[in-house]
């Protein structure tokens, strides 16, 4: 699916790729993939079988669901593919890898009151779980006052609003990342490891600074404003 972070192919259609798509073990990874008719495996990037246990594939709509025990074999570090089978032809996701349960790597959870950008969030209360390599740092905690002065000079704060707020900041990604990213924080509910979050400012790509990967992918690093839902008031109205 376009706006799935998770893909199958081929293995034969995989050109060179110059990112893993990062996972964490004991952590739910929960995307909408196409409707694929039995998963068979997690598999090595040179096709050995790694683990066939522990994985949930719902097949009516879809919804690919990743559990602890399929992780339980693998060590921090190591790459694999998800392998399903549909008819007599294998298909095999992009690589992942395996990393350390740490805050260089967020859980990212969104979903919508209604169907949105392809996905069927009303029939089943479907939500999407991806973990992408990026941090929220540098909150500040913007104010809001309403003040009255009285006719002695003294001061009385009528109306105060606290809030929080944190700057996005992404590691150097593919820009199919990004695009999946943007929608993803466009949905209505957002968490990010657990924090409700909005975005608040348009999500730049910073075009300035690039790396190119060794398959010659072009890599850059985005970041954006996001408002935590935590609000502070005082009110003496």
């Amino acid at each position: 699916m376009e706006n799935s972070f998770l893909e199958f192919r081929i293995l034969g259609d995989w050109s060179c790729e110059g990112v893993a798509m990062p996972i964490k073990k004991g952590l739910l990874f929960r995307t909408l993939a196409m409707d694929y008719s039995f998963f068979c495996g997690v598999i090595a990037v040179d096709g050995t079988l790694l683990t066939d246990e522990g994985c949930d594939l719902v097949f009516e709509n879809g919804d690919f669901t990743i559990y602890t025990p399929t992780l339980d074999s693998l060590n921090i570090g190591d790459c694999f593919r998800f392998r399903v089978v549909r008819g007599q032809v294998f298909y095999f996701s992009q690589i992942f890898r395996v990393v350390p349960d740490d805050d260089e790597t967020c859980k990212i959870e969104y979903w919508c009151d209604e169907n949105t950008f392809g996905f069927p969030y009303e029939e089943n209360g479907f939500r999407n779980s991806v973990f992408l390599p990026l941090m929220l740092h540098s909150v500040q905690y913007p104010q809001k006052e309403k003040i009255y002065q009285k006719s002695n000079g003294e001061q009385v704060v009528l109306y105060a609003k606290i809030e929080e707020e944190w700057k996005l900041e992404t590691e150097y990604i593919p820009l199919e990342w990004h695009r999946k990213l943007i929608m993803a924080l466009s949905h209505d509910h957002v968490r990010i490891n657990g924090k409700e979050v909005a975005k608040k400012e348009g999500y730049k790509i910073d075009y300035n600074n690039e790396i190119v990967s060794e398959c010659g992918e072009k890599l850059y690093k985005g970041s954006c404003v996001v408002r935590g839902n935590s609000v502070e008031r005082n009110s003496n109205c």
